[in-house]
């Protein structure tokens, strides 16, 4: 997954854009598909990340 890459290089910038630009998809349930694909990846800081910035977008 390119957040992972992108946090396993020390790009940590670069992977918030990524959730970033995924949160704020118009297409909620696929903002949470992405969520739960991160979940099960282990990824639970990322999971927050991302549904923290959705919230935002959607608010």
């Amino acid at each position: 997954m390119a957040v992972s890459s992108c946090r396993a290089a020390g790009l940590d910038d670069a992977a918030e854009a990524i959730l970033i630009n995924a949160a704020e998809r118009t297409d909620r349930q696929a903002v949470l598909m992405i969520a739960a694909a991160l979940d099960k990846a282990g990824r639970h800081g990322d999971v927050t990340f991302m549904l923290t910035a959705a919230m935002r977008a959607v608010g």
